[in-house]
C-alpha cells in the first residue's frame, strides 16, 4: 500500500457512495419522464442560441458581468476536499509520508474537479459572449483559466488558513470574507484591465497558485477540522437529495440571535395580537431558511417582471402577492402549533390579528420592490417611485382595514 493507492481507493469509495445516493433518487421513471426529456429540450434550446437569432431581451444585458460574477460565486463556494477518515487519528497520523501524498493528491483532484465545474458553468454563457461580443476561442480559454487559477488561489489560501491557524466560528468566517474580498478585487481588476486576454495574468496567477500549493504542503494539516469537513462533504449529496423527505427536528440554540439580540418590542400596542405578531416576525427573520426562501422567490419574481411585457407587469404583482400570502399562511400554520406558542391561551381574534399584522410587515418590502420594478418598466425612475409608493400604500391600507376590523371583532376569518 502506498499513498497514491490509498488516495485511489478512497476516491473510488467516495464516488461509489455518491453514485449510490443519486441512484436512490433517479430511478427509471425519473430518467424517462424528467432527466432524458430535460436533456433533449435543454440541448435543443442551447443549439437554437447558436443557430437562430438571439431573443430581443438578451441583447442589452451585460453578459460579460453575468459570467464573471457567476464564476466568482462558484469559486467562493469551493473548498479543498481531503479524503481523511476518523480512524486516521490512530493509524495514518503515524505515517507522515502517506499523509502528505494523500493530501497532495487530494489538492490536485480539487484543481481538476473545479476546472470541470467552471467549464459547466461557462458553457451556457458562450453563445451570448460569442455572438454579442465576438469572443474568440482564446478569450473563452483565457476567461476559464483565469477564474480557475484565481479559484485555486482562494482554495489553497483557505486550506492553509485552516491548517495553520485552526480558526473556528466567526473568526474563520471573517478571515474567509477578507481573503475572498482580496482575491475578488484582484480577479475583477485583471478582468477589467486586461480585456485582450493578456497571457501574463495567467502566468502570474499560475505561479502564485503553484507557490501556494507547495507552501500549503509544508504546513501541518489540522486533522480534526479536515475530518469534520470530510464527513460533511460525504453526506452533503445525501442530505440534498433527501432534504424534502427526511423530517428534521428543530435545533435549540442557546446563543443570542443575530437579529433583535435583546428581544426589544417592535410595536407600542399592548394588544396580545400585536405581541403574537412580534413573536412571528422575530421567528421568521431569525431563521435563515425562511430568509433564503423568500430571497429566492423574490429574485425569480423580479426576473419575471423584468422579462415580461410592461402591460403584464402590474398584473403579475398581485399574483406574486397572492403566492407570498399563501406561503406565509402555510408557514404560520406550522409555527402556531409549536409548543412554546401553544402554552399561551391565544384567542381566535388574537391569532387573526397577529397573522395580518405580521404578514403586513414581512411582505411590505417585497411588495414595494415589485411596484418599483413594474413602474420602472412603464416610465423610468419617476414612475418607479410612484409605483413603489402606490403599491406600498395599497398594501398598508388594506391591512390597516383588516386590523381595525379584527380589533373591533367585525371579521372572523383572515
Amino acid at each position: 500500500m502506498t499513498g497514491q493507492r490509498l488516495f485511489l481507493r478512497r476516491f473510488k469509495v467516495r464516488q461509489k457512495q455518491q453514485l449510490k445516493a443519486w441512484n436512490s433518487v433517479l430511478d427509471w421513471s425519473v430518467w424517462i419522464y424528467l432527466v432524458v426529456p430535460g436533456i433533449f429540450i435543454g440541448c435543443g434550446l442551447y443549439m437554437e442560441l447558436w443557430t437562430k437569432e438571439l431573443p430581443q431581451w438578451s441583447i442589452d444585458l451585460p453578459w460579460q458581468w453575468f459570467a464573471h460574477i457567476t464564476l466568482f460565486i462558484v469559486f467562493l463556494t469551493n473548498r479543498a476536499a481531503i479524503f481523511v477518515e476518523p480512524a486516521d487519528r490512530l493509524f495514518l497520523m503515524q505515517s507522515t509520508s502517506w499523509m502528505n501524498i494523500l493530501r497532495f493528491c487530494c489538492l490536485l483532484w480539487t484543481a481538476l474537479h473545479t476546472s470541470l465545474l467552471y467549464m459547466m458553468v461557462l458553457v451556457p454563457f458562450l453563445p451570448f459572449l460569442h455572438r454579442l461580443y465576438d469572443y474568440s476561442l482564446w478569450q473563452f480559454t483565457y476567461a476559464g483559466l483565469q477564474v480557475w487559477l484565481f479559484g485555486l488561489i482562494f482554495i489553497y489560501l483557505e486550506h492553509g488558513l485552516v491548517s495553520k491557524s485552526g480558526l473556528n466560528g466567526w473568526r474563520k468566517i471573517a478571515a474567509e470574507i477578507v481573503m475572498a474580498g482580496l482575491v475578488g478585487v484582484l480577479f475583477f481588476m485583471t478582468s477589467l484591465i486586461y480585456l485582450d486576454a493578456n497571457g501574463l495574468v495567467l502566468l502570474v496567477a499560475g505561479a502564485v497558485a503553484a507557490v501556494l500549493l507547495l507552501g500549503v504542503l509544508r504546513i501541518p494539516m489540522n486533522v480534526e477540522q479536515q475530518i469534520e469537513r470530510s464527513e460533511k462533504m460525504k453526506s452533503k449529496t445525501t442530505e440534498l437529495l433527501m432534504s424534502q423527505v427526511i423530517e428534521k427536528k428543530p435545533v435549540i440554540r442557546l446563543s443570542r440571535p443575530w437579529v433583535w439580540r435583546t428581544s426589544q418590542k417592535i410595536f407600542r400596542s399592548s394588544d396580545p395580537g400585536a405581541a403574537l405578531a412580534e413573536l412571528r416576525i422575530k421567528a421568521y427573520v431569525r431563521k435563515l431558511a425562511h430568509v433564503q426562501h423568500m430571497a429566492s422567490f423574490l429574485s425569480v419574481s423580479l426576473a419575471a417582471l423584468i422579462l415580461a411585457p410592461k402591460e403584464a407587469a402590474f398584473v403579475l404583482v398581485p399574483c406574486f402577492m397572492l403566492i407570498a400570502v399563501s406561503w406565509l399562511r402555510a408557514q404560520w400554520g406550522q409555527w402556531i402549533t409549536e409548543e412554546f406558542i401553544q402554552q399561551y391561551p391565544w384567542t381566535e381574534r388574537q391569532k387573526n390579528y397577529g397573522i395580518v399584522l405580521s404578514r403586513c410587515i414581512l411582505l411590505l418590502p417585497a411588495s414595494a420592490l415589485w411596484g418599483a420594478v413594474a413602474g420602472f418598466k412603464f416610465g423610468g425612475i419617476g414612475i418607479a417611485v410612484a409605483g413603489l409608493a402606490c403599491i406600498a400604500a395599497i398594501w398598508m391600507l388594506l391591512h390597516l382595514f383588516l386590523l381595525r376590523a379584527y380589533k373591533n371583532k367585525q371579521v372572523e376569518t383572515p
